[in-house]
């Protein structure tokens, strides 16, 4: 039986906690999350799917303290920044636990950070586990997927990768993330901030690059907004006008 230390909580924690809780080979055995209104609440009182006899940590110390056995892996699904995660891969690795994370920018941060990406490789090695990034994007659609499919060709020229998806359906932090309900304004401000971006995008470019051998002579990216063409109400209400 695989044992698991949940980091994070949310939506996607607890739908982890979900695919976790219908396997028989997996098994989670300790859950944190830096919310003071989870502290001590009982996992099944967030999802009566779940174990009844596990209590939410608000640290790793404190979760792994609370229980017999030492987790075999923990799965960090907590934010989307390397520098960001880092000390909490670090705290886990420290205790010789794998991790596996939705964090986008460890999905390949070779390129993109590489001083921070030798940092987290040489306290894996020191400490004999292994770090990985991945998720449904970064991690699958746009890059680990087309790599695979790719490997069927005996020449690749070129690789055209367009996803479509309707956000409508998604949690509304993730609406608000990609910035639904914008005006212009406010869509272009967030732009040049840096705080709105697809989020590992790079990252994809360059894991796919690797896998298929290319060099890359230049990386461009860019966001263009969709605009609403009528009033659409939902979680967000979006007008007329808006991203």
């Amino acid at each position: 039986m695989i044992k698991v230390l949940q980091i994070g909580f949310g939506p996607l924690g607890v739908q982890i906690a979900k695919f976790i809780a219908n396997k028989s080979t997996i098994k989670t055995v300790a859950v944190v999350d830096s919310n003071l209104d989870l502290y001590n609440r009982k996992i099944n009182e967030i999802s009566s799917e779940l174990d009844d006899n596990i209590y939410i940590s608000n640290s790793i110390n404190e979760a792994l303290l609370g229980i017999s056995e030492k987790p075999d892996v923990a799965i960090i699904t907590t934010v989307s920044n390397l520098k960001q995660i880092y000390n909490q891969i670090e705290e886990v690795v420290k205790h010789n636990i794998n991790v596996i994370s939705t964090c986008e920018e460890l999905s390949y941060p070779w390129e993109t950070d590489p001083v921070l990406s030798e940092r987290l490789n040489d306290i894996c090695k020191q400490n004999n586990v292994a770090c990985l990034g991945t998720g449904v994007n970064p991690g699958f659609l746009m890059d680990y997927l087309p790599s695979v499919l790719s490997t069927v060709c005996n020449k690749i020229n070129k690789i055209k990768i367009c996803r479509v998806q309707d956000a409508s359906s998604r949690r509304i932090s993730f609406q608000k993330k990609i910035g639904a309900g914008l005006s212009l304004n406010e869509f272009k401000n967030k732009q040049n901030e840096g705080t709105l971006r697809h989020v590992g995008l790079t990252e994809s470019l360059h894991l796919l690059a690797n896998s298929v051998n290319f060099t890359l002579d230049k990386v461009t990216e860019t966001l263009n907004p969709v605009i609403c063409e009528s009033d659409l109400n939902g979680s967000i209400n979006i007008k007329k006008g808006e991203a």
